[in-house]
């Protein structure tokens, strides 16, 4: 299985998410948007390469101008393809998503079920109705993958509700806790919650556990819980993460960061990066698109998994991440 490739279609979004921050996955982008014929050739040059899967993200992609056209082109792949959005433009564009080919499907944004909690997670006002009002559209064309939803101090006591929701939508889950990005809006040393004691809870009602394929050969390895016919996936970074070591990721000044290595990310500027973090391991590619998406294949492919906790400790003792070596702190969980 090879790592996914994602597009963030443009850096613009008003909602100021507090675990996001600006541009979102486009941040290190140079230039705010990337034009539809360069995206399929992008993305016929992944195919030839063996790539099966792809994410449309941002910002919020919604507001990309040629977002039908985009759409309407990814849905009829030979390949899966998400459409990861915030959903409240979905209301105002219901055409959009008629008569899509089979293989497209979307993922919502949603960290709260009432109004005054989601105006303060998303930094917004006057958003709440309309995403729900469109995660909803999307669950009745039966377009509707999953709801992710971030967990933070603010609403990890709504974690059932959300569950129920789901239930309801006939859709999946997936929780995880944050991770510290760019310019983040928020402060990750208050908004974290650690998901251990969540995860163990799910363990304890669920009708099925499985591992999730993906995430056990790249990022933190993760579960599937299945709680009321929902599948409930679990990004939980205390599970640990892959990072390339040797490599990039030694002297990195995020190592260790959440996430890790787990994606390839094409930024809208011709740029990409192996990581969330955007500006680090980023790879020019304005000649040679299939080589560089190449090495990145490879390189993610070489990534390691150990245990980020005791990597930030062993870092916090000695002041850099340039001593970390392949034998340090692996993961046994």
């Amino acid at each position: 299985m090879l790592p996914y490739v994602g597009f963030p279609l443009v850096r613009a979004c008003p909602l100021r998410c507090r675990y996001c921050g600006i541009g979102a996955e486009a941040a290190a982008s140079d230039v705010a948007t990337v034009d539809l014929r360069t995206l399929r050739q992008w993305a016929e040059s992944s195919l030839r390469l063996g790539i099966r899967k792809f994410r449309l993200t941002g910002g919020e992609p919604l507001l990309h101008p040629e977002i039908a056209e985009i759409l309407s082109y990814f849905s009829n792949l030979d390949a899966t393809c998400t459409l990861n959005t915030a959903a409240f433009l979905i209301d105002r564009r219901t055409d959009i998503f008629e008569g899509l080919g089979p293989s497209l499907t979307v993922i919502c944004s949603l960290d709260a079920l009432d109004e005054t909690r989601f105006d303060r997670i998303t930094g917004s006002r006057g958003w709440y109705k309309p995403t729900i009002k469109g995660i909803q559209f999307l669950a009745r064309l039966r377009l509707l993958k999953r709801l992710n939803m971030m967990v933070i101090k603010e609403n990890v006591d709504a974690i059932q509700d959300m569950i129920q929701f789901c239930s309801a939508l006939g859709c999946n889950l997936k929780i995880s806790d944050i991770a510290r990005t760019p310019d983040q809006f928020g402060d990750w040393h208050a908004d974290h919650v650690d998901l251990s004691e969540i995860e163990r809870s799910l363990s304890s009602i669920a009708t099925s556990v499985t591992k999730h394929p993906y995430t056990q050969l790249y990022g933190i390895p993760s579960k599937i819980y299945t709680v009321s016919g929902v599948e409930i996936t679990i990004k939980s970074s205390a599970n640990g993460t892959t990072y390339a070591i040797p490599g990039p990721c030694s002297t990195c000044a995020h190592f260790p960061c959440e996430e890790g290595m787990y994606f390839i990310n094409v930024l809208p500027d011709g740029t990409a990066s192996a990581c969330r973090q955007n500006m680090v391991h980023v790879m020019g590619m304005p000649d040679d698109f299939e080589g560089t998406i190449k090495r990145m294949i490879d390189l993610i492919r070489g990534t390691v998994l150990l245990d980020r906790k005791a990597l930030a400790a062993q870092c916090a003792v000695g002041g850099t991440s340039q001593s970390i070596g392949p034998n340090s702190a692996k993961f046994n969980g």
